[in-house]
């Protein structure tokens, strides 16, 4: 009887865990069952351009098509922004599909760079700075434009 009360309580303890270790097997075993339907609709899609992985050749297809609506929406904000303070002006401007918009700008102090960031963030663009060098007057930095997830 005793044996079996011990049995029990252990039993009790370790529920939680067990229970846990089968959900997290499950939830592995679905995500590989996901990842390999996402494969077989992605070449299903890529009639022709099949490369070693299907999903990550469509993700390329989607991003280069949705360029152009990438670069109308992060423009648009950029130039907002800037033209909200006075002090800062475009530098350079370069956008690739693949990552982005990326720019110079010339501002006179970092509150200005943190009141361009707070301009993108209420858009839900990130702007992350890449160097910052002293110019006459001012700041030089270099950024990059990322959309929020």
């Amino acid at each position: 009887a005793r044996r079996r009360r011990v049995a029990l309580a252990a039993l009790v303890a370790l529920s939680p865990l067990l229970l846990l270790a089968a959900q997290t097997l499950r939830d592995h075993a679905t995500a590989a069952w996901l990842r390999h339907r996402a494969d077989h609709v992605a070449a299903a899609v890529l009639t022709g351009e099949r490369g070693p992985d299907p999903s990550a050749t469509l993700d390329v297809r989607y991003r280069q098509a949705n360029a152009p609506f990438l670069l109308a929406r992060q423009s648009s904000a950029l130039f907002t922004a800037i033209a909200q303070q006075p002090g800062s002006q475009l530098e350079s401007y370069e956008f690739d599909a693949g990552s982005g918009l990326r720019a110079g700008l010339v501002h006179r102090t970092p509150a200005e760079l943190d009141a361009l960031r707070t301009a993108l963030q209420a858009q839900g663009i990130e702007l992350l700075t890449q160097e910052s060098v002293p110019v006459d007057g001012g700041l030089r930095t270099q950024i990059n434009l990322e959309e929020r997830r």
